[in-house]
């Protein structure tokens, strides 16, 4: 009996000292977590409908921290909206690109943010307003980084996936630092991204894409780094465009959603061509049984952001990068876009009236 004890006693002790890969924390004896979601996003309006519509249906792991990005909106006012539209969600705010702060709005830009801003408040803010740009620098002081690694180091190698909705100032800083870039290249699973053109011989695209175009050298640096290039999959502008929307869409969804109560619904009412572009993404990486991937190999303007094709000669290929990027995506049908949403805004209507009520 005495060696049986014994044995037992050596038994605990081996096990409280050894942990298996994957299954145990490295120091403190937690179990990490098996599946994980960060997004990064500048929360324009078709951000709010990607993300809002996965967390609706959750068909894959919840999101653990939601980062903010200067792009669309200012990182702080993205990040009052999500604390108020996620409140059990982490959300870090996060920073300003050099060329995001020196370039000139455009005119559509600007009318973008205010209506965005007159929304929020009128929907989503309890009428507190939106912090000016300065109060928005100011209160920008969360680590985007610290939170990150809080999140990969609580979760098994190859578990974690991240969605990028805006441009990639967030992604590259991560990057920067060797320790946070190992454990990115270690934990991260896929790195999904909404951003850059097509580089087909006969997509004669000659400007960058929008969220490139903020931060060129961001999208660079996360492109071509070797460490986390297998885990990249592009959804371009033109993939996921507005203009591959069938005749009559937007005028259904307009009318199908008009009674509704929901953040969705509202959104999607007043502005139907909104489920295009980021919802694309997030769709994409939702239901990658629907969609189609392909291998492409390009090269990237850091001082623009423009992709182009690779060239494929060997004194060349120190210059060319090879990636996944989406080429198909459903829009219509039970497995497409538009019922991916449409199913989401239904869920969104329940909860609203389930919260109205209790």
């Amino acid at each position: 009996a005495n060696y049986s004890n014994m044995a037992k006693l050596i038994a605990r002790l081996v096990a409280s000292c050894f942990c298996l890969p994957g299954t145990r924390g490295i120091n403190n004896g937690t179990s990490l977590r098996s599946a994980g979601l960060v997004i990064d996003t500048d929360l324009g309006f078709d951000d709010l409908i990607a993300i809002k519509s996965y967390a609706s249906l959750r068909t894959k792991p919840d999101i653990n921290i939601i980062t903010t990005v200067q792009g669309i909106n200012d990182p702080a006012d993205a990040a009052i909206c999500l604390r108020q539209l996620f409140p059990s969600t982490v959300v870090a705010c996060g920073g300003f690109s050099k060329k995001s702060r020196s370039l000139t709005l455009p005119e559509w830009l600007i009318d973008y943010k205010k209506d965005f801003k007159q929304f929020t408040e009128k929907n989503m803010l309890d009428d507190r307003s939106i912090t000016s740009e300065e109060e928005g620098k100011k209160k920008c002081s969360d680590s985007t980084e610290k939170k990150l690694i809080k999140v990969l180091e609580g979760h098994q190698d190859n578990s974690v996936d991240l969605i990028c909705l805006g441009p990639l100032t967030n992604v590259a800083n991560w990057l920067r630092v060797p320790t946070t870039e190992n454990l990115m290249a270690t934990k991260l699973k896929e790195i999904w991204i909404m951003g850059g053109n097509d580089v087909a011989e006969n997509a004669n695209v000659h400007r960058p894409e929008f969220n490139f175009k903020q931060d060129p050298s961001a999208a660079n640096e996360v492109l071509t780094n070797s460490k986390i290039a297998d885990k990249i999959r592009v959804v371009t502008e033109q993939i996921s465009s507005p203009q591959n929307a069938p005749d009559g869409l937007f005028e259904f969804m307009k009318t199908k959603h008009g009674a509704g109560n929901g953040i969705l619904s509202k959104v999607v009412h007043r502005w139907p061509e909104e489920i295009f572009f980021d919802p694309v993404c997030v769709f994409s990486y939702s239901n990658p049984g629907h969609i189609e991937l392909r291998k492409v190999s390009f090269r990237i303007d850091p001082e623009s952001g423009l992709l182009s094709s690779g060239k494929g000669d060997a004194k060349a290929q120190t210059n060319d990068h090879t990636v996944d990027f989406v080429t198909y995506v459903p829009i219509e049908g039970k497995n497409g876009l538009t019922s991916w949403i449409n199913e989401a805004i239904e869920k969104d209507e329940l909860q609203e009236q389930n919260d109205a009520t209790s």
